[in-house]
């Protein structure tokens, strides 16, 4: 995946698709444009805060990083954009249904 953080469209990032979309996990998207989605630093460099092994506020950072890796590893760009289908055809019924 190449991310060019400008393209010929303004500001949104483009990106090149290597793969198909049921090949791409929006983890790597988000890793390759957002970097580590540790919600703290310490989650990932536990070194910089020497107290984190005594720190219990420090074990629930790391369980938040953890279960939002897991979604975003078990969610395809192919996924999101069927949710998204989905949503634009229910909200396409409502407004029918409420004319």
């Amino acid at each position: 995946m190449r991310i060019s953080p400008k393209g010929r469209y303004g500001t949104m990032a483009m990106v090149d698709l290597a793969l198909n979309s049921s090949q791409i996990r929006l983890n790597e998207i988000i890793r390759a444009t957002e970097g580590s989605m540790a919600p703290v630093e310490c989650v990932d460099d536990p070194e910089a805060y020497p107290q984190a092994p005594l720190c219990a506020v420090y074990d629930v950072w790391v369980e938040m990083k953890t279960a939002i890796n897991n979604i975003l590893e078990s969610t395809t760009l192919q996924g999101l954009l069927e949710r998204q289908r989905q949503k634009w055809t229910s909200k396409q019924l409502n407004n029918r249904s409420n004319k």
